[in-house]
This record gives structure tokens, C-alpha cells and sequence, in this order.
């Protein structure tokens, strides 16, 4: 990403580009935490500006897995001064196990003060139309929250990271925003995932799709507390601008804010209270 922006591809570029985004003016009234990678969390702390601004830490998928371990990591975390924690889980064949590890993670969270995101990822092959993305993504949601249940850990405490249901790349459906709301609320109902603390929606595809979707899936009135999390991508928009040059910080940090300050600009339009259409009789025979 450096490297494209012309900025130059190094740690020390790598720690200026975090730096100038976690020295953004205005980023705490924009955005809910950061979520940073395990040996960055008290860089987080420490340059983040009031206490609303909560740190995450990033937990790689091969966590360890020893409850001892786990307790020693998770302590670590919350003594560097993180309140959440990350950890995906990919559905696939070859680790039938991956879901029962990632609930047993989130009971270590839990139990040592860290609130989990579970970030549930399925498969969807390139030529799956829209309801065999909706199976897939259903069919995951539903492995994590039984394994979170037979882990002891409830529900209401956990925070869910989705992606939207999309069709495969190479499908011949589109993915309009109003079709993968209804896909995307209607699978996690169905999955079971209706008493979870929030929904964290990152993109699907491309970051640009993510403010519709967010929005029409308000619409639909889920139930549930929607956030968004746009991950590394945003920082692409942000390195181009910088190019690494000193002068060119201010308008960098801007540009971040910006891109936060529209996503959830959509996402809070999505939540005002609509006027409801009163309902006419439907005539079964058309």
C-alpha cells in the first residue's frame, strides 16, 4: 500500500502512517476504537485522545489455544489498556475445529475483561448467486453461536463481524444494497444471532459499496446495534495523499476523517425514526 502511494515501503513509514492516524484531530467524535495489532496496543493508549476512544487488539487466528495461555494473553492486553479483541474464524472444511477454539477464546475474553468481535467469515464461491451466499453465510453464523453457547459464553456480551451476503464475484446477480440487506439481516435472524450485543459490518468487496449497505440494512430495522469497521483499506486513500512527505500530514488526516465522517454520517440517516405506510390488503390472487 506504501509502496503504490509512493511513500516507501518501510517500519519506520509504517509507524508514521499509524501515527499520523492516531494524532488525527476530531477522529474520537468520528469513530468508536481502534482496533491495532497486539504489540501496538499501548501506542494506541497512549495517543488516543480521551478515554471514548476504546483500543482493540487484532488476535492472529492461531491464537494460542491452552486456557493458561489464553489467560496470560488476555490479561496482557487489558494491563496495556485494550477493552475489545478481534479474532476471525474462517468456516472451512479442513478445521472443523476453528469455531469451538474461537468460542473458547471469546470465554478467556470475557472472563479476563475483554469484550470479543468474532469475525465470521464463509466461503462463497465466484459463481454463487445471492441465496447460495446467503446458505453459506447462515451456516456460519450458526456454527459460531451454538459453539458460544456450549463454550458458556452468552451472547448478549459478544459483538458479531460480518460481511454482507453478496453474490460470487463472477455471478451473474448484482449485488444491490437493498437485495443484500434483506439476504444479510434475514441470515443472521435465522442463524440465531438476534441476541448479540452489536453487528460490526466491514466491506464485502469494495470499501465504496459498504455506506449503502449499511443504510439499507437500518432500514430494515434489524434489532440490533449496527457498527462498521473498514479495516486497513481506508488507510490506502490516506497513504496516497501523504506520499510520505511532512506537508502533507494535515490534509492526510483529514482525508481519514472524512472517509469515517461519511460512513457514519449513512449510517445514523439509517437510523432516525421512519413514518411507517400503513398497511393495504393484498389480493392473493395478483
Amino acid at each position: 500500500m506504501l509502496a503504490r502511494a509512493g511513500a516507501g515501503a518501510t517500519e519506520e513509514r509504517c509507524r508514521e502512517l499509524r501515527a499520523l492516524a492516531l494524532a488525527a484531530p476530531g477522529l474520537d467524535r468520528v469513530i468508536g476504537g481502534l482496533l491495532v495489532g497486539p504489540h501496538a496496543v499501548r501506542a494506541a493508549v497512549a495517543a488516543r485522545r480521551g478515554p471514548a476512544l476504546q483500543v482493540g487488539v487484532r488476535m492472529p487466528a492461531d491464537a494460542p489455544d491452552g486456557p493458561d495461555d489464553l489467560a496470560r494473553h488476555v490479561a496482557r492486553h487489558v494491563a496495556d489498556g485494550a477493552s475489545f479483541a478481534c479474532r476471525a474464524v474462517q468456516m472451512a472444511d479442513d478445521r472443523p475445529d476453528a469455531v469451538r477454539e474461537v468460542a473458547e477464546w471469546a470465554a478467556a475474553c470475557r472472563h479476563g475483561g475483554l469484550v470479543p468481535l468474532l469475525g465470521c467469515r464463509s466461503t462463497t464461491p465466484p459463481r454463487s448467486g445471492l441465496a447460495e451466499s446467503e446458505h453459506a453465510h447462515t451456516t456460519a453464523i450458526a456454527a459460531v453461536i451454538t459453539a458460544l453457547h456450549r463454550a458458556g459464553v452468552d451472547p448478549t456480551t459478544v459483538l458479531l463481524g460480518v460481511r454482507p451476503v453478496v453474490p460470487g464475484h463472477r455471478s451473474w446477480q448484482a449485488d444491490a444494497a437493498e437485495d443484500v440487506a434483506v439476504a444479510t439481516v434475514r441470515s443472521l435472524r435465522e442463524a440465531g444471532a438476534c441476541a448479540v450485543a452489536g453487528v460490526v459490518v466491514s466491506p464485502p468487496r469494495r470499501d465504496r459499496q459498504l455506506a449503502a449497505h449499511l443504510s439499507a440494512m437500518q432500514w430494515l430495522r434489524p434489532g440490533w446495534p449496527i457498527g462498521f469497521c473498514l479495516g486497513t483499506t481506508v488507510l490506502a486513500p490516506v497513504a496516497a495523499v501523504w506520499r510520505g512527505r511532512p506537508d502533507r500530514v494535515g490534509a492526510a488526516q483529514r482525508e481519514l476523517c472524512r472517509r469515517f465522517t461519511a460512513t457514519s454520517a449513512v449510517l445514523r440517516a439509517g437510523m432516525r425514526e421512519l413514518p411507517v405506510p400503513r398497511a393495504r390488503p393484498v389480493d392473493p390472487g395478483r
